[in-house]
């Protein structure tokens, strides 16, 4: 799904986030803060994430349900 689907469905369903099915290994977490959307890695969350051109065409953004955390690494499924 579209970006704008993927964190509105995440919102509306009290999910951690939304990530792309081509990278899982991160999701991002939207917020009306300061920190607008957060980045989330292995053990580290970067706030103020900028979007590539790329990031807001794709169409493989799907909704994290689930993380595993496993060898210094996350993946993130739906």
């Amino acid at each position: 799904m579209n970006i704008r689907d993927a964190i509105v469905k995440a919102e509306f369903s009290n999910a951690k986030g939304i990530s792309r099915k081509s990278d899982p290994s991160f999701y991002i977490h939207g917020t009306n803060s300061t920190d607008c959307c957060v980045l989330v890695g292995y053990k580290q969350k970067i706030p103020r994430w900028e979007p590539l051109y790329d990031d807001l065409a794709a169409k493989d953004w799907f909704v994290v349900t689930n993380i595993v955390y496993s060898k210094g690494r996350i993946k993130c499924y739906g």
